[in-house]
C-alpha cells in the first residue's frame, strides 16, 4: 500500500511539471508599458487606472513609467525592454520651421534641457529643447532619427500607440519604430486636446482588446464613435497599412 501511495505521488508530481511546461504562457510574458510623460503637468489617474484594467483583463502585465525616469536614455533603451504594447502618453512636436512634407517629429522627455549635454546630438538635430509653451520649462525632446540610429535592441512585433500631437502628421517617427521591428504604429495627424485623446485612447484600447479585433477595425470602430478632435478636427491614423489586419493576438 505504501508503494502504491508513493507511485501515485510521483505521478502527480510529473503531471504537474508537464502541465506547467506545456500550458499557456503566464500573462507576465505579455508586457505593456504606459509611458506617462504628461503626468508631471497633466496627471490623469483615471486614464492610467482604466487603461491598466483593460490591458490586465486582456492578459497583459502593465508597467507605468512617469516622472524623471522618462529621459533621453530611457527612450534609447526602450526597445531592449521587450514590451509588446507601448502606450505613449507623451507630448510630441515637429521641429520649428519644418512642414509635413519635410518635417521631423520629436518626443518630449522629462529631462530638463541643458545645452552642455548631448552636444553632438544637438548639433545633428537629433535632440533639441522643447516646451509646451512660454510658461513652461524646456525639456529635451528626441527625434525619430535619434531613435533609429542609437536605439538599443529591437522591438519584437510591438504595437505603438502615440497619444501626442502631430505624432503621425509625417511618417518619420512611425518609420523609425517599424524599422526597429515594431508591427504597427498609430497616432495623430495634427494637434489634439488632452481630455479628448485620453478618452479616445481608452475607447481604442477597449476595442483593441476585444477578441480577434484587427488593428484596422479597432481604429475605425473608435473613430466612428468618437469622431475627430472637436477643436482641431484632427484624425487618428496608422502605419503601415499592410499590417492593419493583424490583431493583438498576433503579438502574443
Amino acid at each position: 500500500m505504501k508503494h502504491i501511495f508513493t507511485i501515485i505521488t510521483l505521478c502527480l508530481i510529473v503531471l504537474c511539471v508537464v502541465l506547467s511546461c506545456s500550458g499557456p504562457k503566464d500573462s507576465r510574458d505579455y508586457k505593456t508599458v504606459i509611458i506617462d510623460q504628461l503626468d508631471a503637468l497633466y496627471p490623469n489617474e483615471q486614464f492610467v487606472g482604466e487603461a491598466t484594467r483593460l490591458l490586465e483583463d486582456a492578459g497583459f502585465s502593465v508597467d507605468v513609467i512617469q516622472g524623471d525616469q522618462i529621459n533621453v536614455e530611457f527612450y534609447r533603451k526602450l526597445a531592449a525592454k521587450d514590451y509588446h504594447l507601448i502606450i505613449f502618453r507623451v507630448h510630441s512636436t515637429m521641429k520649428p520651421g519644418t512642414t509635413e512634407d519635410n518635417g521631423t517629429t520629436y518626443l518630449f522627455t522629462n529631462e530638463p534641457y541643458d545645452k552642455t549635454k548631448y552636444v553632438s546630438h544637438q548639433l545633428a538635430g537629433q535632440v533639441m529643447p522643447a516646451c509646451l509653451d512660454e510658461n513652461n520649462p524646456e525639456f529635451f525632446a528626441v527625434s525619430a532619427d535619434y531613435l533609429t540610429k542609437y536605439g538599443e535592441g529591437r522591438f519584437n512585433k510591438s504595437v505603438i500607440i502615440m497619444m501626442g500631437c502631430l505624432s503621425l502628421i509625417t511618417p518619420d517617427m512611425a518609420e523609425s519604430f517599424i524599422s526597429q521591428g515594431a508591427l504597427f504604429y498609430c497616432g495623430w495627424t495634427g494637434s489634439v486636446k488632452l481630455d479628448y485623446v485620453d478618452d479616445f485612447t481608452l475607447a481604442f484600447l477597449a476595442n483593441l482588446t476585444t477578441d480577434n479585433t484587427t488593428f484596422k477595425q479597432a481604429c475605425y470602430l473608435t473613430a466612428d464613435v468618437k469622431g475627430p478632435d472637436p477643436t482641431y478636427h484632427t484624425i487618428f491614423s496608422y502605419y503601415p497599412t499592410e499590417n492593419e489586419d493583424y490583431s493583438l493576438s498576433s503579438i502574443k
